[in-house]
């Protein structure tokens, strides 16, 4: 998402749809939220999600 405030527009619709959440703010940026993550989803909760790109490693990218 490109912002903060989409983030939390976000992680407020799928509150809202009775999925439990665990939302993730960085202290070293004045407590700016920069994920959240869903409880284990059943396969019919996918299509919450169906509009949020996922990340992707780029071809030969290394994470550490």
């Amino acid at each position: 998402v490109p912002s903060e405030s989409h983030l939390l527009m976000a992680h407020a619709k799928i509150k809202a749809r009775g999925i439990d959440t665990a939302l993730f703010r960085e202290p070293d940026i004045h407590n700016q939220a920069t994920a959240f993550a869903t409880e284990p989803l059943e396969r019919s909760q996918w299509k919450y999600f169906s509009n949020y790109p996922l990340w992707k490693a780029k071809k030969g990218e290394v994470l550490c």
